[in-house]
């Protein structure tokens, strides 16, 4: 068959990097966890040389693939070899833990150069602040920590606080940490001449020494865009700052105030949403996960909205980081705990969807300790054409809209093409590909921020080709939620060359996964009718989408379709179902007790918890009995 297609290609190597500079974690006593595609999180290395109670920090190529890690104090490679010269850098090792030890930055416009920036622990002088560099064109391409350019010190006397982000050019790069005995913010712009200057804003309390394990602990993030940052600090004194960055000049400024004194000498680890409007923070001694809507810009209302979403082990909750798949993981400090996610950041309060159990880094035995690896976080905006991120038709006839699907807002952008032929709208990215010439563009849509040019941007190659047959003229795409499952159903009401049909599944219409194959019916031109029902409940929005394949292998993809789980049953909910055995219950009443029978009536577990375990059960369809305090609830489950 004839077709055509446009194919994503993220060309930009900035881009590039920045999605998967962060694929690997390394952290903990041992712990790690790979992004794969930026996508879910799965196992990575097993033989990890790192320990450490804190801080950690590494660093993957522009393909994912990891190039070298460190505590602060050693510099291991990808073979989980100590680099030469990578021992005794000035963090973890050299006077103890720190929150956030390093932060590893590429050099701007190098291909081989990174920074490792390390924050000493508080208690110990002289509190350094300093750098070390990683270049990768050395010991065979595995790395070696430059002799000439290690421990540089920038500033003696900070506290164990640093955090990243792009200046306004999108080239250049923020490093911030705060002082100690002062109150200080400083801020150091990373350039391809390397240090260029130091900016330091006097503004909100004093961060104090009197050499305590505590003094200067706390976290510090940028939300995603850069224009603003949060700094926790335990003790001496306590404090939850919200301030202003200016990307250009290394400002801070309208320091809000948020510390509520409930809080006190428990405030570790915080992180924002990816859409920089929520601030999640966790208290370690009361072991709850805060939550403040900072969109207001007012102190007293953003205290005002201070909601615990969550409340972990009863070991505590430590560090939390956001990562390239949209949700924001945490360290919960014992042996036999997991990782901690919160599912969806966007959304405030308990929709959040705060998971006690989200990850678990080598089978729980290998725990994260406090902290989690620290990052520079950048979320491109990203735009495709027909609802389709990979590939899509798009022939020689008619216009062709974008739609957006970005955790950054997208507002005010530009599209712009270096290439005289395509035919477009600069404002809303409109491709008139009737009056288009043949042949293959770059279009780049660019988002800026305030004042800046910003790195959020993204591109596509776009091919303008003659087509003369489509593969099916689908009519129909759409779905219902019901009761306990999801209805998909579709309509062709021609098909040509048409082998299958795979329906794909998204919680944030980003990353997508297949659930089911339908065969298509080749070649026809009747009406045919397609249906799916999908049990695999999600507590937040669900995303489906048709990717149509052809018996040479060429695929077109439909729009998405949106659906929201509701049920009858007032805010209650049994997810995931189908499981592989382990399922949850979302309850807004008291579970007093449930009973679950099989198909024969026969009881076969009982229990209380709001996560149960039937995995040891045969696979097959089963029905619990819930006694809630207000009503009795029965559900099928289906375990495969």
């Amino acid at each position: 068959m004839k077709t055509c297609f446009v194919l994503l290609f993220i060309s930009i190597n900035f881009l590039c990097f920045a999605q998967s500079q962060n694929s690997n974690w390394y952290f903990g006593n041992g712990a790690t966890m790979s992004f794969p595609n930026n996508g879910a999180p799965i196992l990575g290395s097993t033989t990890t040389a790192l320990f450490t109670d804190e801080g950690s920090s590494s660093i993957s190529d522009i393909n994912g693939n990891l190039l070298f890690y460190t505590d602060g104090g050693n510099v291991w490679d990808a073979a989980d070899v100590v680099m030469p010269n990578g021992t005794n850098i000035q963090g973890y090792n050299y006077q103890g833990s720190s929150t956030q030890s390093p932060i590893i930055i590429k050099k701007p416009g190098s291909a081989t150069l990174y920074y490792i920036f390390c924050v000493a622990e508080g208690d110990h002088a002289p509190n350094a602040f300093c750098y070390s560099i990683v270049d990768m064109s050395l010991n065979s391409g595995m790395g070696d920590v430059v002799p000439a350019s290690k421990n540089m010190n920038i500033f003696n006397g900070t506290s164990e606080k640093i955090a990243a982000t792009y200046h306004c050019n999108g080239t250049d790069i923020w490093i911030a940490t705060h002082d100690l005995n002062t109150n200080n913010y400083r801020a150091i712009l990373l350039t391809s001449a390397g240090i260029s200057s130091t900016v330091v804003t006097p503004i909100g309390p004093i961060v104090s020494s009197t050499n305590q394990s505590s003094d200067g602990q706390g976290s510090m993030k940028f939300t995603s865009d850069g224009l603003h940052l949060a700094m926790s600090n335990l003790n001496n004194q306590d404090v939850l700052d919200l301030l202003s960055f200016n990307k250009s000049t290394g400002v801070f400024s309208n320091r809000l105030n948020i510390f509520n004194p409930i809080d006190a000498g428990g405030l570790y680890g915080l992180e924002f949403s990816p859409n920089n409007q929520v601030l999640y923070v966790a208290n370690y001694i009361s072991s709850e996960l805060l939550q403040y809507d900072i969109s207001s810009g007012v102190a007293a209302t953003i205290l005002a909205s201070r909601t615990s979403v969550g409340t972990p082990f009863d070991r505590g909750i430590n560090q939390l980081q956001l990562a390239i798949d949209g949700k924001i993981y945490a360290a919960q400090r014992r042996a036999d705990l997991p990782i901690g996610v919160v599912n969806s950041p966007n959304v405030l309060g308990v929709a959040c969807n705060w998971d006690n159990a989200g990850f678990d880094p080598l089978g729980s035995g290998l725990p994260s300790a406090y902290g989690l690896p620290t990052q520079l976080i950048i979320i491109p905006t990203k735009f495709n054409y027909q609802n389709t991120p990979d590939e899509i038709t798009l022939c020689k006839t008619g216009t062709e809209t974008p739609n957006f699907y970005s955790s950054y807002p997208v507002n005010n952008g530009v599209f712009s093409c270096p290439s005289a032929g395509l035919v477009f709208n600069t404002t809303t990215g409109v491709v008139n590909a009737a009056a288009s010439t043949i042949g293959t563009y770059t279009l780049t849509f660019t988002a800026p921020l305030t004042g800046c040019t910003s790195p959020f941007f993204s591109t596509y190659k776009i091919s303008i080709i003659t087509c003369t047959v489509l593969p099916i003229e689908l009519t129909v795409f759409n779905g219902i939620s019901q009761d306990d499952h999801s209805k998909l159903y579709w309509q062709t009401a021609t098909e040509i060359n048409n082998d299958y049909f795979i329906l794909e599944k998204s919680a944030d219409a980003l990353a997508w996964r297949d659930i089911a194959k339908i065969d298509g019916a080749g070649n026809s031109t009747q009406i045919n009718n397609y249906s799916f029902n999908d049990y695999e409940l999600l507590p937040e929005m669900m995303y489906y989408r048709l990717k149509q394949v052809d018996f040479d292998g060429k695929k077109t993809y439909s729009q998405i379709v949106a659906l929201q789980y509701t049920n009858n049953n007032g805010g209650f909910a049994i997810f995931p179902n189908p499981s592989n055995g382990i399922y949850t219950i979302k309850a807004n009443a008291t579970i007093l007790s449930y009973d679950i029978t099989d198909n024969l009536g026969q009881l076969v577990h009982t229990g209380t918890s709001s996560l149960f375990d039937i995995s040891m059960l045969a696979d097959g369809v089963y029905f619990i009995k819930i006694k809630l305090n207000n009503e009795i609830v029965i559900k099928k489950i289906i375990k495969n």
